[in-house]
Parts: C-alpha cells; structure tokens; sequence
C-alpha cells in the first residue's frame, strides 16, 4: 500500500491517503507536485503484473487519474523509480524496465518516461544502452533532477576493472542529458 499525509506549513495533519488495490500490491517510490498544487505519484503495482504507475491527486488528495506503464511487447515488468514536473509541465518519470528473456546484462534497462499533464505518454527514451556504452552493465538509475531544461540522472552500474575487462565491479553513474 502506498500512504500519503498531507500537513500544512506547520506540520498540521491535514489529510492522509492509503493508495491501494484489491488485486494488487501497490509500492510508491517518489512523488512531485505542480504550481496548482496537484500530486504526481509513482512506482510499481502488481497488477496486471509489476509495471510503473503514475497517479495525479488533486491538492485535496483525490485521484484525477491513474496510468499503469506497460510495455509488454518489449518488456516483462518494470518500476518508476523518480518524477518531476519539468519546466514544459510535462510529467517525467525514471524507470527501470526489465526483459526476463535477455541474460542479465540487458541492452536497454533504464529510460525517462514523458506524460502529459493528463497522463498520456508523450515520449519514452532508453539511457545508458549497451548499444552506445558497450561496457556498462545493469545500469539502475535512483534519482532526476532538472537543471536549467537538462536532466541530470544519478545511479550506479556495473563496469570493467581498467587492467583486467573479465572483472566488473559496482560504479557510480551520472548521465547529463540535454534538452
């Protein structure tokens, strides 16, 4: 269950929000919110199967609308791991999506998820690919900030030892990306 509490200035409680599904486990991740006082919210839920959400509360804490990500045709499952609001008041999500059929190393893991501020997916865009970064391996993206129309992603991920390319060890990670 995902819990959201609402406290004005002084950390009065104002309202607090259980987000839940019969069916399904919700976990929430990170949370925005835009100059009108709305609330984005993601992270996974289980059903259909684990795949990231997005959900817009209002500034009273009630759901305008509700996405479930999924991507079925490329992917088996995934989680939306950051959000901001980005100046153009698109909605942007981090996400880690997954294919179970591709070894453990995978091509494509990381990507920025672009919304509108009605919830429909305007762009999705894969970072850290094996197909530009033939080293890296299991790129995890934690957090995105937005500075100046640039995004800045802030991880880790798996990489060579510089004398010997058989071992891999735990890095950092930092992507710049413009606008």
């Amino acid at each position: 269950k995902g819990w959201n509490i609402k406290t004005d200035i002084n950390l009065e409680f104002m309202y607090d929000k259980v987000m839940e599904h019969e069916l399904s486990t919700v976990a929430q991740f990170a949370s925005t919110s835009d100059v009108n006082g709305n609330i984005y919210v993601t992270g996974f839920t289980t059903f259909p199967a684990q795949w990231p959400f997005v959900t817009k509360l209002d500034s009273c804490g009630n759901k305008q609308w509700c996405k479930v990500l999924i991507y079925e045709d490329e992917f088996n499952y995934g989680s939306g791991i950051d959000i901001i609001m980005n100046g153009d008041q698109e909605v942007v999500i981090l996400a880690t999506l997954i294919d179970d059929e591709q070894p453990a190393d995978q091509i494509n893991m990381l990507h920025l998820i672009g919304l509108s501020i009605e919830g429909e997916v305007i762009w999705k865009k894969p970072y850290a690919s094996r197909n530009d970064y033939s080293w890296i391996r299991q790129p995890q993206g934690y957090t995105i900030k937005e500075v100046n129309e640039d995004y800045y992603i802030s991880g880790f991920c798996y990489w060579p030892y510089p004398d010997d390319t058989t071992h891999w060890f735990l890095r950092p990670l930092f992507i710049g990306i413009d606008s």
